[in-house]
């Protein structure tokens, strides 16, 4: 972990990307289910879009972790965040019918910011190993 926060590794796109990856499996579940009184913003074509960028959310921050740490600590931080990320979405409310709407519209917002300081820091790596 030393080395994470060393090499310029942030929490900030891992938090991001978490909260997105388990606020859209949850809109996902709501809309399969078909319930009534959901918010109508899940009712707009572009809403599978958003909800499928955002289920590659878990694999890229645990890529992420591994780009500055290693493929253990890839891998690690993979299972760790199924099963924290799972009880913080119960905890969180992403899975009742009161909450998902604010969560949803907060996770709209975040996710294009996670994946732009996710692709910065594989382009800032990859400028790294080139000119060395």
């Amino acid at each position: 972990m030393k080395a994470f926060f060393y090499y310029g590794g942030s929490l900030i796109p891992i938090i991001i990307m978490v909260y997105c990856y388990y606020v859209m499996k949850a809109v996902k579940i709501f809309k399969i289910t078909d319930e009534f009184d959901l918010p109508l913003v899940f009712e707009h074509p572009s809403s599978e879009l958003i909800i499928l960028a955002g289920l590659f959310g878990l694999v890229f921050s645990s890529i992420y972790i591994g780009l500055f740490s290693g493929l253990g600590a890839s891998v690690i931080s993979f299972f760790s965040f199924m099963f924290i990320g799972k009880w913080g979405g119960v905890i969180m409310g992403f899975y009742s019918k009161k909450f998902i709407g604010f969560h949803y519209i907060i996770a709209c917002v975040l996710l294009p910011i996670g994946y732009y300081i996710f692709f910065a820091a594989i382009w800032n790596t990859s400028m790294l190993i080139l000119n060395n």
